[in-house]
């Protein structure tokens, strides 16, 4: 793993961020926004705080996303369910992948 990936990992993590409580209001309530059953026990992540595979339509095509109707009849995609950009190996992927781009 890269050293800019480690200290992304470590300065991004949950348990760091929360202390920063008037950043989110998940931090204030001490609440992840993805449950532990979504990030299979590990811990949450918060530097993808939206998904970079997030568009018109899921990149990534994750069986979660989910269409709603907003108040003014637009579609939305809703991605809360989906956990994937918090999860441990696909942020190493991601951020090593951004690297290989630049």
């Amino acid at each position: 793993m890269k050293e800019r990936t480690r200290k992304i990992l470590e300065e991004f993590d949950f348990e760091r961020m929360k202390k920063n409580k008037s950043k989110c209001i998940c931090y204030e309530q001490d609440k992840p926004c993805h449950s532990p059953e979504q990030l299979n026990g590990q811990s949450l992540n918060c530097y993808f705080c939206y998904c970079p595979n997030y568009g018109e339509k899921c990149k990534i095509n994750s069986p979660s996303a989910e269409y709603i109707k907003t108040l003014n009849g637009k579609n939305l995609l809703d991605c809360s369910d989906c956990a994937f950009p918090h999860l441990r190996e696909n942020l190493i992927r991601l951020i090593e992948g951004e690297d290989d781009k630049n």
